[in-house]
């Protein structure tokens, strides 16, 4: 989970227009609490945060993070703290925060510099993610001088085995330490299967069993067809790849786990906590910090439905809990339900029951 931007998503993040006072923030000591705690004590000197790109924005990351990421840069400590983020019209992007800090070899640890930072979208994330764990599995030797915090979630994204059938090599690289990164960064085990005579092939595939779903690359193993998969493999996620270099391969692999994902999340429900009520939380939250209270204040089904497609949820899932907790609004009842809607020429728009917004806080909390 340290490098899955699908586990980092689910963190509940930095609210929309969001704003920090960074002088009010100078100097002090920033904790994150998960597990082992880990502190950064920010510099007295504004300048010293001067690298940091709308720094009244990106230092909310440090009340909103996800992810700290603490590994070892010459004489210095590299330092990136990650935190989802929504827009003004309720997309999901992260926010990164980099610092560096010296190393002591006695006494208190100093204050962090601020070395830069960025507002990435879903796929810079996850391509930042992918070539950050690529680098640390690179570098075994410095395993223990480098670390995750990680915030706890009280949802957890389902678990996700696909099966590449490509070459151990390509185009000089090999293709195994490639696929734990994307692996890692997408929250996927991927096995590889190198593609070999027909016989050979479709004993492997049935010898890593189970699996959800398989990518066949069809340039290198054009004798490879669907009937080598086995049964219990859904036909309909079985994958025939096209391309031939390096990053169109990746981006291919990276596509189908979204793919992939999005059919099990339709299947199954997630771990730990009632998946619908976490749906419902993150719908109404969204509604709160866009004001969407009240029938002067709608929005179609789709602005909805914004923050769940954002974190790449279950959006069939989260459409039923909408039509089960919404009703028509009419001027003359008194209605319970959380959402209302109204007719519109071009379909239903939604807003909050103004009757129940005391309510919904409680309700937007349990998304968190």
């Amino acid at each position: 989970m340290d490098f899955n931007i699908r586990a980092v998503s689910l963190v509940e993040g930095v609210p929309a227009g969001a704003r920090v006072d960074v002088g009010s923030i100078l100097g002090k000591e920033v904790q994150f609490r998960a597990g082992l705690p880990y502190s950064i004590k920010l510099p007295d000197d504004a300048a010293k945060i001067a690298r940091i790109p709308d720094p009244e924005k990106l230092l909310t990351a440090l009340d909103g993070w996800a992810r700290i990421y603490v590994f070892p840069d010459g004489e210095s400590d590299r330092i990136h703290v990650l935190a989802p983020a929504e827009t003004a019209d309720g997309e999901i992007v992260f926010y990164r925060l980099d610092f560096t800090r010296p190393r002591p070899h006695k006494g208190p640890r100093p204050s962090v510099d601020g070395v830069g930072g960025a507002v990435m979208s879903y796929e810079e994330c996850s391509t930042w993610l992918m070539e950050l764990s690529a680098s640390w599995r690179a570098d075994p030797d410095r395993k223990n001088r480098r670390f995750v915090r990680s915030r706890p979630c009280g949802i957890k994204p389902n678990k996700i085995r696909l099966t590449w059938v490509i070459p151990e090599v390509v185009e000089d690289r090999a293709i195994r330490e490639r696929l734990l990164a994307i692996g890692d960064a997408n929250g996927v085990d991927i096995v590889h299967v190198a593609p070999r005579d027909y016989k050979d092939t479709k004993a492997r595939l049935a010898k890593v069993l189970p699996y959800d779903g398989v990518v066949i690359c069809r340039h290198f193993a054009p004798h490879i067809n669907e009937d080598a998969v086995p049964k219990q493999v859904s036909k309909d996620l079985v994958h025939f790849c096209d391309s031939i270099s390096l990053p169109d391969l990746e981006s291919q692999i990276r596509v189908w786990v979204e793919v992939v994902a999005e059919e099990l999340e339709s299947r199954r429900q997630y771990e730990q906590v009632d998946e619908e009520e976490f749906l419902l939380g993150l719908m109404v939250r969204a509604m709160l910090s866009h004001s969407k209270i009240g029938e002067f204040k709608h929005c179609p089904r789709e602005t909805v439905l914004r923050v769940i497609r954002g974190r790449r949820l279950n959006v069939p899932a989260a459409q039923r809990v909408l039509d089960k907790n919404s009703e028509q609004h009419g001027d003359t009842k008194t209605s319970t339900a959380l959402f209302l809607w109204k007719d519109h020429n071009d379909g239903r728009q939604y807003f909050l029951n103004p009757k129940r917004v005391g309510e919904l806080k409680p309700a937007a909390a349990n998304s968190s």
